[in-house]
């Protein structure tokens, strides 16, 4: 079932498992949704005309971004459970150690897409950087507490990300994504330092 057709109850028991089928990563995308539609309130309230094209582009890459982010959290979940699903079928069969190649495979799937959930968290803080300024300060809090929920959702994917780039058998990839996630991180720093001093010229603090 896909994550937009299921309850909250239903995604939080999901998570809080000993054995869960939403992964933290997954858990830590839905998240920056929220936050994400926070932000899109805060816009869609404040004074604008109905017909103001920046307005209208604002929201437009606002609705663009959370359509990918939540394909990103269903094929990332997906990701996931393959990797589970290949270590139950190839971890300590008779003693035998696991498959190394297959591990490896699905591990490497299980990264890659939650860091490109990161790339698009990253372009929301940013366009919510750009957009501040459209926000009326009756709902500038709304906008603000969004960006910040967008901030600890990157922080938990990278997390995540980190953890699983740790085994030796993940060594070239860890290389091989290391300036992409210097980058990421980067530009993350960046958008929400600036937030950050726009918020506080609103008379709000994160």
């Amino acid at each position: 079932m896909k994550q937009t057709g299921r309850t909250l109850d239903d995604i939080l028991g999901s998570i809080g498992k000993r054995s869960p089928d939403i992964p933290g990563s997954t858990a830590s995308i839905l998240a920056g949704l929220m936050g994400l539609s926070m932000a899109k309130m805060a816009i869609l309230v404040s004074n604008h005309p109905i017909n103001d094209p920046c307005l209208r582009a604002a929201l437009e890459k606002i609705d663009r971004l959370s359509c990918d982010l939540l394909q990103a959290a269903e094929q990332d979940r997906s990701n996931f459970l393959n990797y589970m699903e290949v270590l139950r079928e190839r971890c300590a069969v008779e003693g035998k150690q696991a498959d190394v190649s297959a591990v490896r495979e699905a591990e490497s799937g299980a990264t890659a897409q939650p860091l490109d959930a990161a790339r698009l968290i990253v372009e929301a803080l940013e366009h919510l950087n750009e957009k501040s300024s459209l926000v009326d300060h009756s709902v500038a809090s709304d906008l603000h507490a969004g960006a910040a929920i967008l901030n600890a959702s990157f922080t938990g994917i990278m997390m995540a990300v980190k953890i699983n780039l740790e085994p030796d058998r993940m060594a070239d990839m860890r290389q091989h994504t290391a300036g992409k996630r210097a980058e990421l991180a980067g530009r993350r720093d960046t958008a929400f330092a600036a937030l950050k001093r726009a918020a506080a010229q609103q008379g709000f603090q994160y």
